[in-house]
């Protein structure tokens, strides 16, 4: 089974004695279980926030907890049930839903979060896309599928989600135009560079690169000379 401490290293959070509450819960579980943990935040937090800038444009929903210290650009849409400890940015038309995003993470401008997990110390670069539902799905309305993953273990998980986007470990970097398939587990300490596709329903280990090697680049000093 994954679980959440394989991925977060939540000893660092100020808000440790809530996350050691869910030590032995799987990822699924605390998907399926935002709404429960949002309310215990807000029990001893008061969900009050302390010197956070929230930009009148930004649009916020429903069961949102934001921590200290976070900035949430213009356009932002941070809907129902997510959570945003301390020292989060979300950037100028950035969309996350049912999602919890740990501390000093960087969602920059455009970004597209779906019922994921955002470790710590993460930055997603321009665009990024963190898709949720299976784009094989019957019908995209009414949501069937369920998201399976193949492990490291060459175990197949069934999340028994029908929209899980994944998450993405403590310390990793996601370059601008990336985007993961729906399941994409990315551990801790991974730089994936820009314009790159991370396939869905796969684990990915700690300490990886991703990168597209080109075979030749050719620089054009004057493109008009060479294509007169």
């Amino acid at each position: 089974m994954i679980y959440l401490k394989d991925f977060i290293d939540w000893e660092k959070e100020k808000s440790v004695k809530i996350w050691n509450r869910f030590n032995q819960m799987t990822i699924s579980d605390v998907i399926l279980n935002i709404e429960p943990i949002f309310n215990m935040l807000s029990e001893e937090f008061n969900a009050h926030q302390k010197d956070s800038y929230i930009a009148p444009t930004a649009i916020i929903g429903k069961n949102v907890y934001i921590g200290n210290n976070c900035q949430i650009h213009d356009y932002a849409c941070i809907r129902n049930n997510c959570i945003l400890l301390d020292n989060v940015i979300v950037g100028h038309c950035s969309e996350i839903s049912n999602s919890i995003i740990f501390s000093n993470a960087n969602i920059t401008h455009k970004v597209t979060i779906g019922s994921s997990i955002i470790g710590r110390n993460v930055n997603l670069g321009a665009n990024v896309v963190l898709a949720a539902p299976s784009m094989f799905n019957t019908d995209m309305r009414e949501l069937q599928k369920n998201i399976k993953i193949k492990l490291l273990s060459g175990e197949i998980l069934n999340t028994n989600l029908v929209k899980f986007g994944g998450i993405i470990g403590d310390d990793s970097r996601i370059g601008m135009n990336s985007s993961c398939g729906p399941g994409a587990l990315l551990g801790k300490s991974n730089y994936v560079y820009p314009n790159i596709f991370l396939r869905g329903g796969r684990q990915y280990g700690n300490n990886k690169i991703f990168k597209i090697n080109f075979d030749k680049f050719i620089e054009i000093t004057n493109f008009f000379e060479e294509n007169d």
